[in-house]
């Protein structure tokens, strides 16, 4: 008995519907990533929702740390809090990218602050970090490790004005910095602050949540 023969054209028709189906996953997933700024990996971190803890900073002005120590308390205005190292190629570029979005109409209506548990000596051989223009601070690694759960660099925090974390994830461009920053989260009066800073294009690309 002779067995009936499959088309050519159509093996050839299946081959490129998978080829164009797998091409259409990868694109899907290169686009949710750029969306968040983060990585493939899991970022850590605080969990959404959570209160962000106060802790105490040594100022860094032009790469030397103050003797005194200073209290940083989330929740007067909008945060925008960076974890970074001078020792880390990424962070340098994320600080870059902050410290210019700071200067935007919707970067002025944040705080943006800089922690990091890098020793001075670190701080004063890093052009980005020593000439910064933002607050930068100091702190002990239990800031870093523990009361945040930072697991990778650089991390970017968005803490509501109720001193909760809105939006979290490992930016190292200014696209990145802007999405994190344009999430509305979970508190409905964030959300529409944010909202109120977004141009309309924007706006339809984050919905109207909240």
């Amino acid at each position: 008995m002779m067995q009936a023969s499959v088309p050519v054209s159509l093996l050839v028709t299946q081959w490129i519907l998978l080829a164009a189906l797998g091409l259409l996953v990868v694109i899907a997933f290169r686009q949710l990533a750029y969306y968040r700024g983060l990585s493939a990996a899991s970022v850590g971190g605080l969990e959404l929702g959570s209160l962000a803890p106060t802790f105490e900073y040594r100022a860094v002005f032009k790469g030397a740390a103050a003797s005194e120590l200073t209290e940083l308390v989330p929740g007067s205005r909008d945060l925008a809090l960076l974890f970074g190292d001078p020792s880390c190629g990424a962070c340098d570029r994320a600080l870059s990218a902050l410290e210019q979005f700071s200067k935007s109409p919707i970067g002025a209506q944040w705080d943006v602050f800089v922690a990091t548990s890098a020793p001075a000596a670190d701080l004063s051989r890093s052009e980005p970090f020593k000439m910064s223009g933002l607050t930068v601070g100091v702190v002990d690694p239990v800031v870093v490790h523990t009361l945040y759960q930072v697991q990778q660099l650089p991390l970017l925090y968005a803490v509501d004005t109720a001193g909760r974390v809105q939006a979290k994830g490992v930016v190292t461009n200014g696209t990145a910095v802007e999405k994190i920053l344009s999430m509305p989260g979970e508190n409905p009066e964030h959300a529409r602050r944010v909202r109120r800073r977004l141009s309309p294009k924007e706006l339809s690309t984050h919905g109207t949540r909240g």
